[in-house]
């Protein structure tokens, strides 16, 4: 990602003090892919959406993510909704939001170990920096893990626009 970083101390001022939640929206992004090469693919009627949904809440310095899934050809992933990264800003640096080992689920080719399509924990990361003069945009990178070796990655832009669909569908 590139783009105008938003300065620390606009962040740091709304944290803790700033109450309410905001909810962005996605505005675009990669396909995600897997360490086979693979493009995930579009989800079908119901099922959840390619990218989380994201609500800030900057008097808790968390960021709530929604229920995704990445769907492959060879594997699939799962990451129920709720999981909470951490809205952190650091002086002179910039602020973002950062979550370690959130629980998901990956199903098929590298996901167990020993079983080659079994479906096995997966750990979820993310890390996320804010944009633009007024803090109001959020780019995110999303990687996945498990433990048969399989990996998985995507970026996603969010705002406080309207929905875009990714490119490539």
């Amino acid at each position: 990602m590139f783009g105008n970083l938003t300065p620390a101390a606009l962040i740091a001022a709304r944290l803790g003090a700033l109450v309410g939640t905001f909810p962005l929206v996605n505005l675009g992004g990669t396909i995600p892919t897997n360490n086979l090469g693979e493009k995930a693919v579009p989800p079908l009627g119901s099922a959840p959406s390619m990218y989380p949904t994201v609500a800030l809440d900057f008097l808790n310095r968390n960021a709530t993510l929604g229920t995704f899934e990445w769907r492959f050809a060879s594997n699939s992933w799962l990451f129920q909704g709720g999981g909470n990264a951490q809205i952190f800003a650091v002086p002179g640096q910039g602020a973002g939001i950062t979550a370690n080992n959130l629980s998901g689920t990956c199903t098929g080719v590298g996901c167990g170990t020993g079983v080659p399509t079994a479906s096995a924990p997966a750990a979820f990361k993310v890390s996320g920096v804010f944009f633009g003069p007024s803090g109001d945009h959020l780019g995110v990178a999303f990687g996945a893990n498990a433990a048969g070796g399989a990996a998985a990655q995507g970026v996603q832009l969010y705002g406080p626009g309207s929905v875009r669909v990714p490119p490539g569908f």
